[in-house]
């Protein structure tokens, strides 16, 4: 996930709503272990002299009780206020993950698809549904580039202009659970409970899986699909 431009300012207005310094904020993160939360990289970070890492960033946002999609890419507002608007943001990313695949299958009926895409992750990633929101998002925009890619594929395979939607459909369900496999693994052989993390650990964590697994699909809006077939 790329961090947008502006960001000294915005962790600058992060620390004042919450009324505080940046000495006060390196000594709870710097306890915490977080990489680069040393006293002189967050004033370079807040002086525009260098870019913070994410992982210091979500680590901030749980801090200081802001928004980590904003503080991150400058999305939404800084805070939140509550519960209701938490899940909106979680809702945004999910609803944002439907065009590429809804232009392959216009027969299928989106509502269901929603609901069994949500619980094939489910099926496999357990944890899915307790996501923070910029967590959860990224788990929908990978779903939505990955099974996207597979249908793109399927149509070069069967012909340009040639769909099969409730192929599509299936396909997209594989790869739901494909990536809440992919999710899920790594906890279970280190035998690590997401309750046993911070949030900003949750959020890097699946951001990090998220990337590695969108990085086999380089070019989303290539015109053939990425990888042909023998």
């Amino acid at each position: 996930m790329k961090i947008a431009p502006g960001v000294a300012a915005r962790l600058e207005r992060a620390l004042g709503l919450r009324d505080r310094s940046m000495r006060s904020l390196h000594l709870e993160l710097h306890e915490e272990g977080v990489r680069g939360s040393s006293y002189a990289s967050i004033h370079g970070y807040v002086n525009g002299r260098a870019v913070p890492p994410l992982e210091f960033l979500l680590a901030t946002a749980e801090a200081l009780q802001v928004n980590a999609a904003w503080l991150v890419q400058g999305s939404g507002q800084p805070t939140r206020t509550n519960a209701a608007g938490e899940e909106a943001a979680g809702d945004a990313g999910e609803a944002a993950a439907w065009t590429a695949v809804q232009e392959l299958a216009q027969e299928a009926d989106w509502a269901e698809l929603r609901q069994r895409v949500k619980q094939a992750l489910q099926e496999e990633f357990i944890f899915f549904a307790d996501l923070p929101p910029l967590a959860a998002a990224a788990v929908w925009r990978t779903w939505e580039r990955l099974a996207a890619d597979a249908a793109h594929r399927e149509e070069w395979i069967r012909g340009r202009g040639s769909s099969d939607a409730s192929r599509t459909v299936e396909q997209s369900l594989g790869v739901a659970k494909d990536i809440g496999l992919c999710l899920m693994a790594p906890l279970s052989v280190l035998e690590v409970r997401p309750s046993e993390l911070r949030r900003w650990q949750i959020e890097s964590y699946v951001l990090g899986v998220c990337s590695a697994l969108a990085s086999l699909v380089p070019d989303p809006n290539a015109t053939e699909p990425s990888f042909r077939p023998f």
